[in-house]
């Protein structure tokens, strides 16, 4: 069972331009020493991606798109709307859903 204690770490989280476009890894870390991740997107994000292919002719020219870990959508990236969606996860117990197991906490974590 998750409990709602835990750290939120969001990669690139101060270097977000536009919080309606965009997409950052978040990893959670409990107090268990366990670590979890998944990418956070904005719809208009995954839009501009599809366009970038488009472009570059990558992925049959933009007609399909995937992601290396599990992807959350969301209407805005910033630490609230990240954790508010963590946390709703970990209450309604979908956490081990959308987020994948990223191992323990390491000495050099």
């Amino acid at each position: 069972m998750i409990v709602k204690k835990r750290h939120i770490r969001i990669d690139a989280e101060n270097w977000i331009h536009d919080p309606e476009q965009a997409h950052v890894d978040v990893v959670v870390t409990f107090p268990d020493a366990t670590r979890w991740i998944s990418n956070f997107y904005t719809i208009p994000c995954i839009e501009s991606m599809r366009k970038d292919y488009l472009t570059s002719r990558a992925c049959l020219d933009g007609a399909y798109w995937c992601a290396s870990t599990p992807v959350i959508i969301v209407d805005t990236i910033n630490r609230e709307r990240i954790e508010q969606v963590v946390d709703d996860l970990i209450e309604k117990e979908g956490f081990t859903y959308v987020f994948e197991y990223f191992g323990p906490v390491e000495e050099r974590d």
